[in-house]
C-alpha cells in the first residue's frame, strides 16, 4: 500500500506538471484552472497506476508450507482449480464441496496430494459450517490458518417477475448470508494478528442488470460485507486483511446453458403456478437461445485471470483490497463511477433487449 500511494504521487505529480506544460499557452489561469489540472492529473495517474499494477508480476509470502487455507465452492469453476493451484505451491487446501462424494471432489482427491482436505459444506447450513471449523482445527497440526476464501455462488437469472420468494431468498442465502456465515466463524481461527479473509463477488455487485436481478443483489451485499469488515478490522487494528474479487462472466460451470436450463427447470418445480404457467416450455427454448447468445457475447474463456487474483489475495506479498481480473473489468468499474445513471440504464436495456428480442415476444 505504501509503494502504490508513493508512486500514486509520482504519476500525479508527472501528470500535473505535463498538463501545466502542455496548457501554458493558454490564458486561462485560476482556480477553475487549477481545480481541473488537478482533477485530470489525479485520475490519469490513478489509472496508469492502477493498470501498471494489474500488468506486474505477483510475488507470494515465504514459507507456504506451513499455511493453510480454507476455500468454499470447490466442486467446480474457480474454487476447484485455485484449491489445485494452492495445492501444488504446497498449501494446506481445506477443500468445501457441496457434493463431497461428487465427479468434483472425486477428480480433486486424484489430482492433489494429501495435503488436501475434502470438506462437506452447505454454506447455509450452519451445522455444517460448525463442523467445518471443528474439521479444521482437529486436523491442522502446527500449520498456520492463513486464509478463509468465500467462493460459494449460485446464479438466478430469470426476471423477477418469474422469480419466486424462495428462489431470490435461495440466492441471497448461499452468496451473500453463506459468505457472512463461513467468515464470521472461521475468524476466530485467524487470530488477530494476521490472516486474510477473500471473497469472491462480482462486477455486478456495482450494477444491476435485466434477468440477474437476484444474483446482483446477493453480490451487492457481499461487496457492502468486504468493505465493512475491512474497515471494521483496520478499526480495531487487526492485523487480518479482506480483499474482495470483482470478475465479470466467465465460462464456468454457472455459464453452461444446459446446466442453467436443468436449474430453472428444478426451481420452477417448487414455483407458484401463476410462475409456471408463464414459464412453459416454448418460453424455457427461447431462453436457452437467449443464454448461449448471451454467454457467447459477454463472457470470458479465460477462468484463470479470476484464479491468479484468487491466489494473489489468499498468498500475495502485496495484497490488493479489491481486484477486477483485467483491463475490461478495470474499464468497467471506472464507467460505472462516472456515467450518468439514466445513461448505464439506457445502455443495459437496450443490450438486453437486443439479445433477448426472441425472449421478450414470447413474454408478450
Amino acid at each position: 500500500m505504501k509503494h502504490f500511494i508513493f508512486c500514486l504521487l509520482l504519476a500525479f505529480l508527472a501528470t500535473a506538471t505535463f498538463s501545466k506544460i502542455l496548457c501554458a499557452s493558454t490564458r486561462i489561469y485560476g482556480f477553475i484552472f487549477d481545480a481541473g489540472i488537478f482533477i485530470i492529473s489525479a485520475t490519469t495517474a490513478h489509472i496508469l497506476i492502477t493498470i501498471a499494477r494489474h500488468f506486474m508480476p505477483k510475488k507470494n509470502i515465504q514459507d507456504l508450507d506451513k499455511k493453510a487455507v480454507f476455500i468454499t465452492g470447490c466442486d467446480s469453476g474457480f474454487g476447484h482449480m485455485c484449491a489445485k493451484r494452492l495445492d501444488a505451491l504446497g498449501v494446506t487446501v481445506y477443500a468445501g464441496c457441496l457434493f463431497p462424494e461428487g465427479a468434483g471432489a472425486a477428480q480433486l482427491k486424484a489430482a492433489a496430494s494429501s495435503r488436501l482436505h475434502i470438506v462437506p459444506l452447505d454454506v447455509t447450513r450452519d451445522e455444517d459450517v460448525r463442523k467445518a471449523v471443528e474439521y479444521v482445527k482437529q486436523t491442522i497440526g502446527d500449520k498456520k490458518f492463513w486464509c478463509v476464501l468465500n467462493n460459494a455462488g449460485i446464479l438466478s437469472d430469470l426476471l423477477l417477475e418469474h422469480n419466486s420468494m424462495d428462489a431470490v431468498r435461495k440466492v441471497m442465502e448461499v452468496n451473500a448470508l453463506g459468505t457472512v456465515s463461513v467468515t464470521q466463524s472461521f475468524l476466530p481461527l485467524l487470530g488477530d494478528e494476521s490472516g486474510r479473509v477473500v471473497c469472491v463477488v462480482s462486477i455486478f455487485g456495482r450494477v444491476a442488470i435485466p434477468f440477474c436481478v437476484p444474483y446482483c443483489m446477493s453480490k451487492h451485499a457481499a461487496l457492502a460485507y468486504v468493505q465493512g469488515l475491512r474497515r471494521e478490522l483496520q478499526l480495531t487494528s487487526s492485523g487480518v486483511t479482506v480483499h474482495g474479487i470483482e470478475p465479470s462472466v466467465y465460462r464456468t460451470p454457472l455459464s453452461d446453458s444446459e446446466i442453467r436450463i436443468a436449474q430453472i427447470k428444478k426451481q420452477l418445480a417448487g414455483s407458484p403456478e401463476d410462475i409456471q404457467k408463464k414459464v412453459n416450455e416454448l418460453y424455457i427454448e427461447k431462453y436457452k437461445l437467449f443464454y448461449r447468445r448471451a454467454v457467447k457475447f459477454t463472457s470470458n474463456p479465460n477462468e484463470n485471470e479470476v484464479v491468479d487474483c484468487m491466489i494473489d489475495a489468499a498468498i500475495g506479498s502485496t495484497p490488493k483490497p479489491c481486484y477486477r481480473p483485467n483491463v475490461r473489468c478495470l474499464v468497467e468499474g471506472w464507467l460505472l463511477k462516472w456515467i450518468p445513471t439514466a445513461v448505464v440504464d439506457w445502455a443495459l436495456t437496450t443490450a438486453a433487449r437486443i439479445l433477448a428480442s426472441d425472449l421478450l415476444d414470447t413474454r408478450s
